[in-house]
Order: C-alpha cells, then structure tokens, then sequence
C-alpha cells in the first residue's frame, strides 16, 4: 500500500498534516476513476487531485472543514511524499 502523509497551509498560515488513509485512496479512485499509482505521478498530477486526497484526509481524521470548494479557496499549498515517490511543491 501507499505511505501517503500530505503537509497542508492554509492561507492564514495554519499547517497540519493529513495522512491518506486506504479507505480515502479508494474513494479517490472512485471519485476521479484513475489509479493513485497513475494519478501521483508527475505527469499525471493534477491540483484537484492533491486538493481533494488534502481535504478527504482532513476530514477522515476528525478535522472539521467546509465543503471541498470551500476549502479549496482557503489552500496555500499542499505538499507531500509517499514510499515511491516524492510530490512536486504545489506552492
């Protein structure tokens, strides 16, 4: 399985990390009907994608956020690596 721990600021400088459980990396196959392998990948990352994995960990862990839009508008960056590969800055 995929070690995925996410660093996320806010723009009001708040930082806190969102670890990825394996439920939310199905749920983001699911959601956007790609493999997280496929989608990680530097040719395959899209914002949306690291927004949303940021969020759903979030909010899996007991955080209380807003809606994925909502949270969206509130994003400084999102940053993280994973046991295969590390992810770009989104900053």
């Amino acid at each position: 399985m995929i070690d995925l721990t996410l660093t996320v600021e806010a723009l009001d400088g708040e930082t806190w990390e969102a670890k990825a459980s394996f439920n939310t990396l199905i749920n983001f196959e699911k959601r956007f009907k790609t493999s997280v392998f496929k989608a990680l990948q530097a040719d395959g990352l899209h914002l949306e994608h690291l927004a949303w994995l940021a969020w759903e960990s979030s909010r899996a862990a007991g955080r209380v956020v807003p809606t994925f839009e909502k949270f969206c508008e509130t994003l400084g960056s999102v940053t993280g690596s994973d046991d295969t590969a590390p992810l770009p800055e989104t900053a």
